[in-house]
């Protein structure tokens, strides 16, 4: 009996030297899956379940002190305003981004930079966006990441790109893969955005099989996680990498997917760009 205490004493020990401390309050980790889940629903159209999202997560990391977090939540829902008109004076979210960040944490500000990026990918501002979008070596990854997905699909469209630029994203995009696999982030949708970015910039080199490689990944990883937004993007692009390819059959299959996908979301400006590029694809076909 005494031999059995202490052996039961042992693996207790050992199970205690064992015990991981904590690295973050159990409240960081309920926003963090919030946050995500608004910024899939933002991605999805779903704004209504996006705004609910953003400001219950944003709740939780005042309820903790964590800047970042309440930025990243407060930088969702300026988007959500500009995505219903408001214009840029009057949007409430960006005030108190910009008085946050002026306030208490000015290094910090790279989140407005990231706003105005996006503000100019609604406008479509390709020149705009190649000559702002510049990450910094001072830059957290995610941050860098989001900027250099930004310029390098408009330096792409407007065939300025670079293989270097290329090169570095990719070594990025796996440098937040090895995060995510050892779950130090949760930013799903921004890897598939960049496998995309990759995929994108191939297809406007010419370089069909290395995009459709990038495509397929985004694909695979929109598809698992639920980036239906995104899965219909990489559609629509696979749909054009066969086209250029004549690989007609395909490309109408590729297409059909996309538009149902866009029809589904609801997004009639998608759905326009698309049918038109079908009509001519048919036109093409023998």
């Amino acid at each position: 009996m005494r031999h059995s205490w202490l052996w039961l004493l042992c693996l207790l020990v050992f199970a205690c030297s064992n015990l991981k401390l904590p690295q973050h309050p159990q409240v960081k980790e309920t926003a963090d899956v919030q946050l995500r889940y608004a910024l899939q629903m933002e991605a999805n159209r779903d704004y209504q379940g996006a705004e609910d999202g953003f400001n219950g997560a944003l709740d939780k990391y005042y309820s903790f002190g964590e800047l970042k977090g309440q930025l990243a939540c407060l930088s969702g829902l300026a988007r959500l305003e500009l995505a219903a008109g408001t214009s840029e004076e009057n949007n409430s979210a960006l005030k108190r981004m910009e008085d946050l960040i002026g306030s208490t944490a000015l290094e910090l500000d790279y989140y407005l930079l990231l706003f105005k990026v996006h503000k100019l990918q609604l406008e479509k501002d390709y020149r705009g966006i190649s000559q702002l979008a510049v990450p910094e070596k001072t830059m957290p990854l995610e941050e860098s990441l989001q900027l250099a997905i930004a310029k390098i699909q408009a330096d792409s469209y407007l065939h300025i790109s670079t293989p270097q630029q290329a090169k570095e994203l990719l070594k990025d995009s796996k440098k937040l893969h090895k995060q995510i696999k050892q779950r130090r982030t949760n930013s799903l949708e921004l890897l598939s955005s960049a496998w995309y970015a990759l995929g994108y910039f191939y297809h406007t080199q010419k370089d069909y099989a290395q995009a459709d490689k990038y495509l397929d990944k985004a694909m695979d990883w929109d598809y698992r996680f639920g980036n239906l937004s995104g899965l219909g993007h990489c559609l629509w692009l696979k749909a054009k990498n066969a086209a250029a390819q004549a690989k007609i059959h395909e490309s109408k299959s590729f297409y059909t997917r996309a538009e149902g996908i866009f029809t589904s979301l609801g997004e009639t400006d998608l759905l326009q760009a698309i049918r038109l590029e079908m009509t001519v694809l048919k036109g093409e076909s023998p």
